[in-house]
């Protein structure tokens, strides 16, 4: 049971740190991944567990964004890839 647990609490903290590196709240990130805000925010808080196709498919998601993430491995890594880091520089442009 102690396993299951970690696995989930896992999957909160990729969530979140993700989020942090996209900047967006809860609401946008839902919208982001075309999830209901709800199905977020019960994973992050580990008041239910994230159905495993549905964390799938925002790993999927995040690496056409250019984020990738190691879900497999003991301690979780990122990477952000040089497609990502344009993307947000063309961003930064438009908004100046």
């Amino acid at each position: 049971m102690q396993e299951k647990y970690d696995e989930n609490l896992k999957i909160a903290v990729i969530l979140r740190t993700i989020r942090g590196i996209l900047g967006m709240s809860q609401t946008k990130f839902a919208e982001y991944m075309g999830l209901p805000k709800s199905t977020v925010a019960r994973a992050e808080s580990l008041i239910l567990p994230m159905k495993v196709d549905v964390y799938f498919k925002i790993l999927k998601k995040l690496k056409e964004q250019g984020i990738e993430v190691d879900p497999f491995s003991e301690e979780p890594t990122f990477k952000i890839t040089k497609q990502f880091l344009e993307a947000e520089q063309e961003q930064v442009k438009k908004q100046k």
